[in-house]
């Protein structure tokens, strides 16, 4: 650092200098704030999802072993998948003070279903669970 001659002049320059970094250390501060809010959001939510994911493969699961049950594991093997038309992934972008937050969602649309051999509803149940 340069040696600073004790002036009016050079006080008044540090002071300002001085008023800056507060000023910047403040805003950033803010920022780290509203970040963190939206870290807390976006965790809240992922938590409601896994949550939601959960109970979800739960009851698929409770409704592939009823459909085994009913129909055998060969069986069920050749009842076909529903498949989904039109699928499409949307995403957002947000700007968050100068941060780029990006989110996605998976729209299925409609299904299209091939006619089953062995039809039964908990085969039917059990391919609309994991749908």
């Amino acid at each position: 650092m340069p040696d600073i001659v004790p002036t009016r002049s050079a006080f008044l320059e540090l002071r300002d200098e001085r008023g800056g970094m507060r000023e910047g250390y403040r805003f950033l501060d803010e920022k780290r704030l509203v970040l963190a809010g939206e870290i807390v959001e976006r965790l809240d939510a992922y938590a409601a999802a896994k949550k939601d994911f959960e109970r979800l493969q739960k009851e698929a699961v409770q409704a592939l072993r009823t459909a085994v049950e009913q129909h055998g594991l060969a069986e069920l093997t050749f009842y076909p998948a529903q498949h989904p038309i039109n699928a499409k992934v949307r995403t957002d972008s947000r700007n968050i003070l100068g941060v780029m937050a990006t989110s996605a969602e998976l729209s299925t649309g409609r299904t299209e279903t091939e006619p089953a051999v062995f039809a039964s509803p908990p085969a039917d149940a059990c391919r609309q669970c994991f749908q």
